[in-house]
């Protein structure tokens, strides 16, 4: 055990050492290859440079995280901030589960998000491994395998009448947040702003609209008439677009990330 990450056990109490000396031993058994530091004022584990595990103290006990853990698909994971990282809390060394723990650490080895380059994409969070077979569409995509470079490829692609369609979706997000910038994310057009802010697709019976999860669940009355599941809004084909709902949610997405960058430059 490197001397700083020894330093910090000690610096906790008899019970959560306990615990911080197990997880450490099974870490270490089941992540072989994996290198670990005190970052960020706790021990983190890392595989190229990219974090995959680290536990913390907290008033409860001890946290024990995964970077990429929302991705597992594990029950006893709890989602833990506004990224991918999900955790398990401990509170008595008698609660770890040894072998939850080895299903864990081999899924947090093939399934990672790419943290380290997070910066350097201005906040921007992609898949890294393992990630594209849990995300790929599960019917045949109206565009086949073409992959764009830009929103007006994209709508190229596609029949008259979808590209309609799209524009006044297309439109209608311009106009409640002028200021982002059209991309293209997971080969579909989206609008970012800092983050992506919103994103959109054509599908065989329906278009879809990707605002992430939150919006979906504060406009749930509004969106009653639409098929929604935790990130998407269903709008069928052909169909005239709720504009004034899609405003508000764009609108809804700026304020938010507009909130978070005032945040993060309020902290330097």
């Amino acid at each position: 055990m490197h001397q700083e990450v020894l330093k910090y056990h000690q610096s906790l109490p008899e019970k959560e050492q306990a615990i911080c000396n197990l997880l450490f031993e099974t870490i270490c058994k089941y992540l072989p290859e994996a290198t670990y530091k005190v970052w960020h004022a706790h021990p983190v584990w890392f595989l190229d440079g990219n974090p995959i595990v680290g536990y913390s103290q907290l008033k409860s006990g001890i946290r024990l995280m995964f970077w990429s853990g929302q991705s597992f698909e594990e029950e006893i994971l709890k989602p833990s901030g506004s990224f991918k990282a999900a955790d398990l809390h401990f509170s008595k060394v008698e609660q770890i589960k040894t072998k939850d723990l080895k299903r864990c650490l081999t899924k947090a080895k093939n399934i990672q998000w790419d943290y380290k380059n997070i910066v350097k994409r201005k906040g921007e969070l992609l898949p890294l491994i393992g990630i594209e077979e849990k995300i790929k569409p599960t019917k045949p995509s109206p565009y086949g395998t073409l992959k764009f470079k830009t929103i007006d490829e994209y709508h190229a692609s596609l029949s008259q009448d979808i590209q309609k369609q799209l524009t006044v979706l297309r439109n209608a997000i311009k106009q409640a947040a002028p200021e982002s910038e059209e991309t293209i994310s997971y080969n579909m057009p989206a609008f970012k702003l800092g983050k992506v802010l919103v994103y959109y697709a054509a599908n065989k019976e329906h278009i879809g609209f990707y605002p992430t999860p939150s919006p979906i669940s504060d406009f749930k009355e509004e969106l009653s008439c639409y098929k929604t599941t935790k990130g998407a809004i269903q709008f069928p084909m052909g169909e005239p677009l709720p504009l004034e709902l899609i405003k508000k949610i764009v609108k809804h997405r700026l304020n938010q990330e507009l909130e978070a960058m005032r945040l993060k430059s309020s902290k330097k």
